[in-house]
């Protein structure tokens, strides 16, 4: 009897040990594999219509499945990122060249930053929906500014 508990524990660490593992080893796919069942499941329909609709051709439904998701969900995020870049190559050239200065924008936009390292105590806090708290209406006025309304 002792024997059998023996060789069920060994097997159970036996067990977890390559459970983590297998773990470790299919870390990097678990995201994609995330992702392509998520495109599995939400284009599924589309699938099994196209195969009605083709007599049951499934590598041809496949095909034409894989050319949707390519357009309507890959193509669309490439298209993104290429304009996300080419915004953040722009900034940065208009940076680079001086048409954009960072610190006085940083100053005009957010006067909140050349008062902080002046800041004394706690961050002043307000309730929720109101209009923020006293010290805000201070420090606009130091400044001659007004809140809009």
């Amino acid at each position: 009897m002792e024997q059998r508990r023996i060789e069920r524990a060994w097997f159970f660490i036996f067990l977890a040990a390559v459970t983590i593992a297998f773990l470790w080893l299919t870390l990097d796919f678990i995201e994609p594999v995330f992702w392509a069942a998520v495109l599995a499941i939400i284009f599924n329909p589309l699938q099994r219509r196209l195969e009605e609709l083709l007599h049951q051709r499934k590598t041809q439904a496949a095909l034409i499945t894989t050319t949707v998701i390519v357009l309507a969900v890959f193509l669309p995020l490439i298209l993104l990122g290429v304009a996300v870049s080419q915004e953040a190559l722009n900034l940065y050239n208009r940076v680079q060249g001086g048409t954009v200065n960072l610190q006085g924008v940083l100053t005009e936009v957010d006067p909140i930053l050349r008062e902080w390292p002046r800041a004394r105590g706690p961050v002043p806090t307000y309730p929720p929906a109101g209009m923020g708290p006293p010290e805000a209406d201070v420090l606009l006025e130091r400044d001659d500014r007004r809140w809009r309304n």
